[in-house]
């Protein structure tokens, strides 16, 4: 959409320094820099000077010449579609934000499709729907992928996996999260009423009132950390893994804390036990009895399949399609008013039309303004045309 913003008004500077840092162009922090410091105009117009003697730039430069072109004679669809498939930049993209930016890019090219059904095919009119437009896009996370998706307990809630690994679970929140702030209820208010907040200082020094507000606000944490763990168990289908690192100023795991709780629970469950040696430790093993004989009766051999050899067709780039037959606009300039400025061509030209432009908007805007200072009463007699 930046793009679009740069190639619809090639004076928005921030707009094209967003694409140009982009995985369209590639360029860095220190390209923009070197782009945008001590400029004399536009960042267009230093683009132009520096690609003269600078590869990267003229690589950016000649990428951003192709898109003007394109976006003259195409309509957003086809022009996002060349330039996420002919120009590669799905597949930068996709180097740098990995394959889940296929989603987005799928749905962008669809709703690209859909406005040019509904509506006149023009890139302004397309970006203007997509701002305004109550667009809601959610990922299915349900769908099987091979991947490790690595997310916190809120995220996975409604999720559910084979396997599931509890990374930590040897902290608690009262290891991280100290209170700074402790609420006082007020008498006999409402539950949920606000109270008074007071600075939590030492333990020690709790009043009576201030030691058991403390302690509600721990219970309450404790609760809802407990409520975590519930859901986090529950994400695994077939296995859960459960680990963690030792404390540092402990020599036995955190009472209370996932490990503890889990373990209490384990052994307790009627699940049968099985220990495991391995180099980094002891490993527990909790299985039905039916799952441990299933796995000790059947061996599992590794399958071995044959390398998947692509046929050659798949790596060879298309052959260009043949030019289309000149098709009738109503909105063509005829044959006597010339044709679309390409660039390279009739910069002077492009440039005078450009300033004249300007000038008139600008002419514009002060009568304008001067219709607005002007009295109330002379208003009927002064003209602002």
């Amino acid at each position: 959409m930046n793009l679009a913003d740069a190639l619809l008004l090639p004076q928005d500077d921030l707009a094209l320094a967003v694409a140009l840092k982009s995985p369209l162009f590639g360029l860095g922090e220190d390209d923009l820099f070197k782009l945008a410091w001590q400029r004399k105009g536009s960042l267009r117009q230093a683009l132009d000077h520096h690609a003269a003697t600078d590869g990267k730039f003229e690589g950016a430069l000649r990428r951003l010449q192709q898109c003007e072109r394109h976006l003259a004679t195409e309509t957003p669809f086809a022009f996002y579609a060349w330039l996420l498939g002919g120009d590669g930049g799905r597949a930068r993209i996709l180097r740098r934000l990995g394959h889940e930016a296929n989603d987005a890019l799928d749905e962008f090219l669809e709703l690209a499709l859909n406005y040019e059904r509904k509506a006149p095919a023009s890139l302004q009119g397309f970006v203007a729907w997509l701002r305004t437009a109550d667009l809601e896009v959610k990922r299915d996370m349900e769908i099987s992928r091979d991947e490790v998706r690595v997310m916190t307990v809120h995220g996975a809630k409604g999720l559910e996996s084979s396997v599931v690994f509890l990374v930590d679970t040897t902290t608690s929140p009262s290891d991280t999260q100290r209170l700074k702030l402790i609420h006082l209820p007020q008498g006999n208010a409402a539950p949920h009423a606000p109270g008074v907040v007071v600075w939590a200082g030492k333990k020690a020094d709790d009043p009576a009132v201030v030691a058991a507000a403390r302690a509600t606000m721990l219970g309450e944490t404790e609760h809802e950390y407990r409520r975590l763990l519930y859901v986090a168990m529950t994400r695994a289908a077939d296995r859960l893994v459960v680990g963690g690192c030792m404390p540092g100023n402990m020599n036995t795991v955190r009472k209370f804390s996932w490990y503890d709780l889990i373990t209490k629970g384990l052994a307790n469950s009627g699940l049968q036990l099985q220990e495991l040696e391995t180099p980094n430790g002891a490993v527990k093993r909790y299985a039905r009895p039916e799952d441990f004989s299933a796995s000790e009766g059947a061996a599992v051999a590794s399958p071995t399949t044959a390398p998947i050899e692509l046929p050659s067709w798949l790596q060879t780039p298309a052959r260009p399609e043949a030019a289309a037959d000149s098709l009738l606009r109503p909105s063509d300039p005829a044959d006597d008013e010339g044709q679309f400025v390409r660039t390279g061509e009739s910069i002077a030209l492009r440039t005078r039309a450009l300033q004249r432009g300007t000038l008139v908007h600008r002419l514009l805007q002060v009568a304008a303004r001067c219709c607005d200072r002007t009295p109330r009463r002379s208003r009927a007699t002064i003209p602002c045309t």
